[in-house]
């Protein structure tokens, strides 16, 4: 593995309203479910990214922002927020079910910045079978609708975005962390990048429950 950039190499990494991260920030990670975001939320707290302590064992979501934004209750994430914001300004969650609230939710956070994660949509579809038993055709109708929602939810964003492709996360598992890391506001060098890709970039990660893929 290797840190250097070559200009000639698509790294699957994309800043949208690039603005540098300040000391106070609320980093939102999100995608489609089984689309590589709890691999992010693990290099995300191995940066050093505050994330909490109500996180699943298996998938590092948080499990009070997970409730809220599944049951649309916006006055409740917007008070967690200023709680949180009180105690550790630049601060992040994964939550998959924000992908299609993102511009709902972005002016209750402070500075809100969102790292999106895209997985190849046959590989999301076959994972959800293996993981709820979906069918395979009607799993991918659903990831379409889903990535379709998503991008339209993106556009309406004036925050900043990070959109990373899992797979080549995968091939360049050094870039990936010290582009999430630069997008976070924290500096990493290039041995400890290689130590939390080693650690957090992987497929099929067997802390994941049901890990196959």
């Amino acid at each position: 593995m290797t840190s250097a950039k070559n200009t000639q190499l698509n790294y699957g990494c994309a800043v949208i309203n690039d603005t540098p991260c300040g000391d106070t920030a609320t980093i939102a990670a999100t995608g489609l479910g089984r689309s590589g975001t709890t691999m992010l939320a693990r290099t995300m707290f191995e940066i050093g990214v505050p994330m909490w302590d109500r996180l699943t064992p298996q998938s590092c979501e948080d499990k009070l922002i997970q409730t809220q934004i599944k049951g649309r209750d916006l006055d409740a994430f917007s008070e967690l927020c200023k709680t949180r914001n009180a105690q550790t300004p630049r601060w992040g969650f994964k939550c998959p079910a924000l992908r299609n609230q993102m511009s709902d939710t972005a002016p209750l956070m402070t500075s809100p910045r969102f790292i999106v994660v895209f997985r190849d949509m046959l590989a999301v579809s076959m994972r959800n079978n293996l993981s709820i038993g979906s069918e395979l055709f009607e799993a991918l109708d659903r990831a379409e609708t889903g990535y379709r929602k998503m991008v339209q939810e993106i556009k309406k964003l004036d925050a900043p975005v990070l959109l990373i492709s899992y797979e080549k996360a995968l091939q360049h598992p050094i870039y990936f962390v010290q582009s999430v890391a630069d997008f976070c506001g924290y500096s990493v060098e290039s041995h400890q990048a290689g130590n939390i890709a080693e650690s957090a970039v992987r497929n099929s990660d067997p802390r994941y429950l049901g890990s196959r893929s």
